[in-house]
């Protein structure tokens, strides 16, 4: 087991959570980039198929990551 500190707890969360929401968002402007041409790639259309359902595991992530900060704050250790 290893000491931690709120610090450190909240620098990890901070630092998963911009990133996670930043992919997020660099995801949607592809998408939104993709359909607004005339043709798309064979992997812009199989990026805008998949969408809904990135974007639902995406939430899923940020939920389970907001469950995580929560039961961080109470400890003290972690592994």
């Amino acid at each position: 087991m290893m000491d931690i500190t709120e610090q450190e707890i909240e620098a990890h969360y901070t630092q998963i959570k911009t990133k996670w929401e930043t992919e997020k968002d660099m995801y949607e402007r592809f998408i939104e980039r993709a359909e607004q041409t005339w043709y798309m790639s064979p992997f812009e259309l199989a990026a805008a198929m998949y969408f809904s359902e990135a974007m639902s595991a995406s939430e899923f992530a940020l939920e389970r990551l907001e469950d995580w900060h929560e039961e961080m704050k109470d400890k003290e250790t972690t592994r």
